[in-house]
Parts: C-alpha cells; structure tokens; sequence
C-alpha cells in the first residue's frame, strides 16, 4: 500500500537526507511511499548533523531539527 504525503509536511520522506523509496509527483507538490518496512518504507538518514544520521528511518516519521525539504519538490 502507498501513502502520499504533501511537499509542506516536515517528515523523513520529505526530506533531502533520506534514501528510501518515493516518487515525487509530476508538479512536485507530493511524494508517494511505501506504507510498511517490508514495502521499503525504511530509509537511512544521511544528514551528518542529525540525531537521525545512519540510522533506519521510516517515511513517515516525523523529521528532526535538521530537516531540509527534497529538492524534487516545490
């Protein structure tokens, strides 16, 4: 199952630093993930600056301190 998440929602999918699977949308103001770990709703987080950094984190966490919104998106 796929959730889909707006470009202004601070969460690891949303953010540059984070190397799971999504898709932006073609106007860039969503992205679309996986819903469970099993369907690669996990990614590692690679900001050297956040609490985050190295770790497994699923998409839909909401993102840190340090978040900085994907350049995919608008």
């Amino acid at each position: 199952m796929a959730l889909i998440s707006t470009a202004a929602v601070k969460k690891c999918v949303t953010c540059e630093f984070w190397n799971g699977a999504r898709v932006a949308s073609p106007t860039g103001r969503e992205v679309k993930y996986r819903l469970r770990p099993t369907d690669g709703d996990t990614g590692i987080c690679s900001n050297g600056s956040s609490i985050k950094k190295g770790k497994p984190v699923r998409g839909g966490d909401s993102g840190c301190t340090k978040w900085t919104k994907w350049s995919s998106l608008k």
